[in-house]
C-alpha cells in the first residue's frame, strides 16, 4: 500500500487472521472485534470476542455482543473459562458455544443465542495493516493490532424475523500485552464510507497522564496518516453514554475532513477489568459522504471500580431491550 505523511504501516497476512503463540507474560491476550450496520434496514453490532490466556486456571474469555434490530436489543457480556473448543489455529470461541470467530478466507463471525442467530461474513475493502506507534502508552495496551473497513454480507434472524444482511463494516485485531489499568479515557472512531474512505481516529490518555491522539485515513490502497486530530463527544447526562459526537481531522497532506457522528441505537456499555467501554454505533457524514462508524469511549478519570448502572442512554445488563 502507498503512504503518505511519514508514519509506518504494517501489512498482515493470512496467518495473522487466526490465532497467534501466547507470550509469557500474565497480561498476554488475543482479540477479534466486528462492528456492521446496515442502514437501510437499520440493523447492526458489535462484537468482542477476547482471549485472555494469561488468567488464572487457564485462562478467561471476554464476550462482549451488541445486536440492534427494530425488534429489540440483544446484549449480552460474559467472562467465562477458555475450552479446547474455543481455540483453533484459524478461530476463536466465546467458551459458551453460542459466538464464534472463524477465517476461512473471510472473517466470519456465527452467533447462536437467545432468540438471534446469524452468519456475518467480512469482504475487506483493503490489506489488512497496523498503523498504531510502537512507542508510548498505546504500545502496552495495542502491541499488534490491524484495522480492516469492508462489507458485511449474511443472514440475521431475531425473533424469528430473518434480515438479509447487507451492511458497511469495521473489523480489528489484536495480540499481545494488554494492560487495561494503564487506561484512564479514550476515542476510537472507526468508520467507513465505502471502498472510496475509511478511517481510524485515535486519542489516548494512561495513567502516567501522558495524551496521545493519531489516526489514518484509507483511499483504495493508499493510507494517509493524520496531522492534527480533535474530537468531541457529545456525553449524555450519566457522563459515560454518547449520542453523537464530531471529528475534525487535518491530514498530512493538508486536506481537512470534518465528520459529524450521531447515535443508531443505544450505547453498549460493557465493564471489563473496572472500566466502562462505552461502544455506540453511529451514522457519519463527511460533506456529502454518508457511512458507519463505531465512536468507542471510556471515561475512567478517577480510576473507580463502581459498575454504572442507571444510564441515560445505554445498555449494560444482559438479555433483550426495547429498540432505540
Amino acid at each position: 500500500m502507498e503512504v503518505l505523511g511519514g508514519g509506518s504501516v504494517e501489512i498482515y497476512g493470512p496467518k495473522d487472521l487466526g490465532s497467534h503463540k501466547p507470550g509469557p507474560d500474565p497480561l498476554w491476550q488475543e482479540s477479534v472485534v466486528l462492528l456492521w450496520w446496515d442502514l437501510k434496514q437499520s440493523i447492526g453490532g458489535f462484537y468482542r470476542i477476547g482471549h485472555e490466556l494469561g488468567q488464572p486456571g487457564g485462562g478467561k474469555i471476554a464476550l462482549w455482543s451488541f445486536t440492534a434490530t427494530p425488534e429489540g436489543i440483544f446484549k449480552k457480556t460474559s467472562y467465562l473459562p477458555v475450552t479446547p473448543q474455543d481455540q483453533s489455529p484459524t478461530g476463536f470461541g466465546s467458551g459458551d458455544g453460542t459466538h464464534r470467530y472463524d477465517y476461512d478466507g473471510d472473517c466470519v463471525w456465527t452467533i447462536n443465542d437467545d432468540g438471534i442467530a446469524s452468519t456475518l461474513r467480512v469482504h475487506d475493502f483493503h490489506a489488512s495493516i497496523d498503523c498504531y506507534p510502537k512507542k508510548g502508552a498505546i504500545s502496552e495496551f495495542a502491541p499488534a493490532h490491524m484495522e480492516v473497513a469492508g462489507a458485511v454480507t449474511g443472514t440475521l434472524t431475531v425473533k424469528g424475523k430473518t434480515y438479509q444482511v447487507d451492511a458497511l463494516g469495521f473489523r480489528d485485531a489484536g495480540w499481545g500485552s494488554r494492560a487495561w489499568d494503564t487506561l484512564l479515557s479514550h476515542r476510537w472512531l472507526a468508520g467507513v464510507f465505502g471502498k472510496e474512505l475509511s478511517f481510524c481516529f485515535l486519542s489516548w490518555h494512561t495513567t502516567d497522564d501522558s495524551m496521545a491522539k493519531f489516526g489514518w485515513v484509507v483511499r483504495g490502497d493508499t493510507v494517509t496518516f493524520t496531522k492534527t486530530l480533535d474530537i468531541v463527544a457529545y456525553v449524555e447526562t450519566d457522563a459515560l453514554c454518547i449520542r453523537g459526537g464530531h471529528a475534525k481531522v487535518t491530514l498530512m497532506t493538508g486536506e481537512t475532513l470534518d465528520l459529524e457522528f450521531e447515535a443508531l441505537a443505544p450505547c453498549a456499555v460493557s465493564f471489563h477489568h473496572g472500566i466502562a467501554c462505552v461502544d455506540t454505533m453511529t451514522r457519519v457524514t463527511c460533506g456529502e459522504l454518508v457511512g458507519i462508524a463505531n465512536f468507542e469511549t471510556t471515561a475512567n478519570i478517577m480510576q473507580g471500580k463502581r459498575r454504572p448502572k442507571n444510564l441515560a442512554r445505554g445498555v449494560i445488563e444482559d438479555g433483550w431491550h426495547k429498540p432505540g
